[in-house]
């Protein structure tokens, strides 16, 4: 086995629980298919015609306009994939006792 650092990490899935495996399972689904959407909504932005896309209310700025929904957007999948993480963390451990489930 190679070299490495090890350690612990607690996680707390806010507001989460889960009363069974497959119930888990299925919220991770959700978060995939989430984030297949963003990466869609990205794929839009980088290949429209920015003026095509924009809204009225920006057309003085569309430029500005897809830098602002982007940014949303790709901080929402970075959100989207530490939740994905932290979730298949627990399915990794769920039933070994490892966890709360409180």
């Amino acid at each position: 086995m190679g070299w490495g650092t090890e350690f612990k990490a607690e996680i707390y899935l806010n507001k989460q629980i889960y009363k069974s495996e497959s119930e888990l399972e299925n919220t991770i689904e959700e978060y995939k298919e989430n984030i297949s959407h963003v990466k869609e909504q990205l794929l839009m932005f980088a290949s429209s015609n920015v003026k095509d896309i924009s809204p009225s209310e920006w057309e003085e700025e569309p430029i500005r306009y897809v830098h602002y929904e982007t940014s949303k957007l790709i901080e929402y999948l970075g959100d989207l994939f530490i939740e994905l993480y932290e979730l298949e963390l627990y399915l990794k451990n769920y039933g070994t006792g490892k966890t709360d489930g409180v």
